[in-house]
């Protein structure tokens, strides 16, 4: 490789994968997000903390371009959103799947296969990767089995390797353990750490134990985003944030939890 070539590797590695500039969204007169700016970059892995109602789903749908900013413009790999969410894995709060519906774990991550292409005949190269998939997550020995026979945890691997099949190089993740005990939440993290030695992680969560030992960047959103490039976070910036008084505890893992307050 001749040193010009490296070099333009290098600059390409440190291009963001996530650009926001001044983005504000409204609902009518109600305002959702002001003047948001924040960028991500290869491999990251950025927890978005915040109160219901802070903006947080509207930030992600901004991502995914399915709302356009009133102000601002977001890239997403220096492509429209509208573009670059191709190179997108998304797991929402609630899957759009009923958990009860009569379909094999196989096949709910061979649904990502007619996402924009409803007649896509399943190949059996699709089958071996989604499998592939699925083992990555720890759950090729349920792929014959019903969702609906699942636990909360087995249920959200098996869309994690959903959003996998196609190869994103960012995950976004919005509370993903909403619906999952601790011992799973714990276990998923576990998950989320491996996955991010191949991927770029944006995780939104209200709840602010999320903040975990293998999150690299902290960022809070109430409207406003604070946004200091890493995982340290001050009192007041918290405070800002919940509009309410918050202790920082640190024991082994750095968690953060809010005084008892009206």
């Amino acid at each position: 490789m001749t040193p010009i070539l490296h070099l333009r590797m290098l600059e390409l590695m440190q291009d963001p994968i996530l650009f926001l500039s001044h983005v504000e969204y409204a609902y009518g007169k109600k305002p959702a997000l002001i003047d948001v700016c924040f960028s991500m970059m290869p491999l990251d892995f950025v927890a978005i903390i915040g109160p219901n109602g802070g903006g947080k789903s509207t930030l992600v749908q901004l991502i995914m371009g399915l709302i356009q900013p009133d102000k601002g413009h977001v890239l997403l790999f220096n492509e429209p959103p509208e573009k670059g969410r191709r190179h997108v894995g998304y797991l929402s709060q609630a899957s759009t799947m009923d958990a009860q519906y009569p379909i094999k774990v196989l096949d709910v991550v061979l649904t990502s296969r007619l996402l924009g292409n409803l007649w896509h005949r399943v190949t059996q190269k699709d089958r071996e990767e989604a499998c592939e998939c699925l083992d990555l997550v720890g759950v090729l020995p349920l792929q014959n089995r019903a969702l609906s026979d699942l636990s909360g945890g087995e249920r959200q691997r098996v869309f994690i390797a959903r959003a996998l099949l196609n190869g994103p190089r960012l995950l976004i993740l919005d509370e993903p353990t909403s619906s999952v005990d601790p011992q799973a939440e714990r276990a998923f993290y576990e998950l989320l750490k491996i996955l991010n030695e191949k991927m770029a992680i944006l995780m939104v969560s209200h709840d602010i134990s999320a903040v975990s030992q293998l999150v690299k960047k902290v960022a809070c959103l109430n409207q406003k985003l604070i946004y200091h490039d890493s995982k340290e976070l001050c009192a007041h910036d918290l405070e800002a944030t919940y509009g309410c008084p918050v202790e920082l505890i640190a024991h082994g893992v750095p968690h953060r939890v809010l005084h008892a307050h009206e």
